[in-house]
């Protein structure tokens, strides 16, 4: 078992600290929208973010107890590598938290501005801009992988 030490501690603080927040803020976020009757995209994508979300938590923790975070000099090769398959699994599941995440801010976004027609139109072309670029990141992440062992 590789050192719990260096960042790895505070990569474990900081998901659970967010983790926690967000666990708290998005449940209030939906009963205050749903009892106004005022739910929409935003709220929904942003409910299918926590799926992967979650996974990316966990796969951040556990990451953070098997070398991520820990300085390479202090991990033998072994610890090195699985590190990098833990840090490879972040990855992948950032990716996959992230779109709708950024979706859900976009739909918020272009909610707001409904009657600026040119603006809406704009941010949901950078909004297919983004997450096309971020699934070609995914796939390429996927695909460029190139197992150690």
């Amino acid at each position: 078992m590789p050192p719990f030490e260096d960042n790895a501690p505070k990569i474990v603080g900081t998901v659970v600290a967010l983790t926690l927040l967000g666990s708290i803020v998005l449940p209030l976020r939906i009963h205050v929208r749903a009892s106004n009757h005022a739910l929409s995209w935003e709220d929904w994508t942003m409910m299918v973010a926590l799926v992967p979300w979650a996974a990316l938590s966990a796969v951040c923790i556990a990451g953070a107890f098997h070398g991520v975070g820990v300085a390479e000099g202090k991990l033998t090769v072994e610890e090195r590598q699985n590190a990098l398959m833990w840090f490879w699994l972040f990855e992948v599941l950032w990716c996959l938290a992230v779109i709708p995440v950024k979706l859900s801010i976009s739909f918020m976004l272009g909610r707001i501005a409904v009657a600026k027609r040119p603006w809406v139109i704009g941010l949901y072309i950078i909004s297919v801009l983004v997450t096309t670029i971020t699934l070609l990141g995914f796939f390429y992440i996927i695909f460029r992988c190139t197992p150690i062992s």
